[in-house]
């Protein structure tokens, strides 16, 4: 998770499920997709730190979501975005090497799955 508001976030959760992707043979970096049930305080809390970090507020698959600000990292100096999704309890984080406009689809397909999986 990037960044400390989100893993003390992610430390409340009650249940998570993590997948990473990477490019084989290439320096591309790793996308990590998380999916979070988060209690109301936590989810409170965090969404009140990404407001005052300068995060964007977007829509991720219908829900209320994130985008932060890139961050640069690694040698190449590539920026890493990260899009964050809510939807009642539900926290959906896609964090990579991703333009916004590539990134945020990760997180509306991300998003719609997850709610399908638990409609």
């Amino acid at each position: 998770m990037p960044g400390p508001a989100a893993v003390e976030a992610a430390e409340a959760a009650t249940e998570t499920k993590n997948c990473g992707f990477g490019v084989p043979n290439s320096d591309s970096g790793v996308l990590s997709v998380v999916t979070a049930e988060l209690p109301t305080d936590a989810k409170d809390t965090f969404i009140a730190t990404l407001e005052e970090d300068g995060f964007s507020e977007i829509t991720v698959d219908g829900s209320t979501g994130y985008i932060g600000p890139g961050e640069e990292h690694g040698l190449s100096g590539e920026l890493a975005n990260v899009v964050y999704g809510f939807d009642g309890n539900v926290w959906v984080t896609v964090h990579g090497y991703l333009d916004e406009e590539d990134i945020q689809p990760i997180a509306d397909e991300a998003m719609a799955n997850v709610l399908a999986a638990n409609s």
